[in-house]
């Protein structure tokens, strides 16, 4: 599992976070298999708001974003595969963690980790035909995995 960083910000990343979401991500059955790869973009506010209302239609500005480019079922295990693109903005992710009580490094691993989630085909409705509950809950232990 690779995560290739496009950072449209002045924000610094933690490269070792992104590397322990990518093993962790790599040893699970998520359909990814060592040779995928995931995008992650890194935009401002407005660079968020334009891609919101691009893909969803909403004038907002949100802490992420994901787009799919192939159903994960489908993925080829032998060649690589770029599954798809995870937009994520800075700003919300610190204004979030203020909200949430919670430090800017743990909200920015929660949001890579639901983008990638998407990714794997969950969604908030029934991820995998299971409730939403689930895929929170797998959300927050990996959360707590890659922090340790």
């Amino acid at each position: 599992m690779n995560i290739t960083l496009i950072n449209e910000t002045k924000r610094k990343v933690d490269k070792k976070l992104l590397n322990n979401i990518a093993a962790v991500f790599g040893k699970r059955d998520f359909q990814f298999s060592g040779k995928a790869k995931v995008i992650l973009i890194l935009k401002t506010k407005l660079g968020i708001v334009s891609i919101n209302k691009e893909v969803f239609g909403r004038k907002y500005a949100t802490d992420v974003i994901s787009v799919n480019y192939v159903n994960p079922e489908l993925l080829n295990r032998k060649n690589q595969v770029c599954l798809g693109d995870i937009y994520i903005c800075p700003e919300v992710i610190e204004k979030n963690a203020k909200s949430f009580g919670s430090t800017y490094k743990e909200e920015f691993a929660r949001v890579i980790i639901h983008g990638m989630l998407h990714l794997a085909g969950f969604d908030h409705k029934k991820p995998f035909g299971q409730s939403r509950e689930k895929m929170f809950l797998i959300q927050e232990k990996l959360v707590c995995e890659v922090l340790e």
